[in-house]
């Protein structure tokens, strides 16, 4: 095939077969499809660390409000607001079921057929928990 058959012309005159007529060539064309991919990936994480329940009131003040309990959780020891969970003590067979986490009983041992109850808080930093999964009780884990 002829080479003008691999030459993109009309819509981007700048860039052909052989790559961007631009100074600094691919990698600087890299470099720009690089920072927007990051710029994309920190606002995306910025846009979900907004909109997470856990923690979404910024002052003392607002999370009691709103019924929280203001603390440091975490080995990191951060200061964030535990909010109680909306369907605390429901019955439930996976995390799907709940707004925080479906906790299996004390009593049910590992790999069990169980039904659990819905996490009374939404945040599990500190918590060690026998979750259920798919009707399931699964191995205890712990959230820090």
């Amino acid at each position: 095939m002829s080479e003008s058959r691999h030459r993109m012309t009309g819509k981007y005159p700048a860039r052909s077969a052989r790559g961007p007529a631009a100074p600094g060539g691919a990698l600087a064309m890299c470099r720009s499809r690089f920072m927007r991919s990051a710029m994309s990936g920190f606002i995306l994480l910025l846009f979900a660390a907004a909109c997470s329940t856990a923690g979404a009131q910024g002052t003392r003040a607002e999370c009691e409000a709103a019924g929280g309990k203001w603390g440091r959780f975490g080995l990191r020891q951060q200061e964030l607001c535990d909010l109680p969970a909306p369907d605390a003590g429901k019955a439930c067979t996976d995390s799907k079921d709940c707004a925080s986490a479906c906790i299996a009983p004390d009593t049910a041992p590992v790999g069990s057929t169980s039904e659990g109850k819905c996490h009374g808080r939404m945040l599990l930093l500190g918590t060690c928990l026998k979750q259920v999964r798919g009707g399931v009780v699964a191995p205890p884990l712990c959230a820090d």
